[in-house]
């Protein structure tokens, strides 16, 4: 039997949290795949990337401002790519071949 810890004001289950957040990431990830699916043959994915970011501020704007600007968010995203396997078959390959040089602050 698992002990729940009691929340009382001003806290949450990190648990909810994280399902809550598992969910979206999921349902998001689906939606993009589906999207690049449907992409005509002579449409770049990249291009419908950009048109997303463009879609997702107009309708989102404090969370893509957020997305966008936040140091948090953005050690978020590099904590997530250092988590990644580093295989040949994985996305991680692609966004941090092993050739490619480390920036740091925004020197190579």
């Amino acid at each position: 039997m698992s002990a729940k810890r009691a929340t009382g004001p001003g806290e949450f289950d990190g648990r909810k949290v994280d399902r809550a957040v598992a969910r979206a990431g999921a349902a998001i990830s689906k939606a993009i795949d589906k999207m690049v699916v449907e992409l005509p043959e002579e449409a770049a994915p990249q291009m419908a990337i950009l048109r997303l970011v463009g879609e997702l501020t107009r309708r989102r704007p404090l969370f893509m401002q957020q997305v966008m600007s936040d140091h948090e968010a953005r050690e978020a995203y590099e904590a997530a790519i250092a988590d990644m396997p580093a295989d040949p078959g994985s996305d991680r390959f692609l966004i941090d071949p092993p050739s490619a040089p480390r920036l740091r602050s925004g020197v190579a």
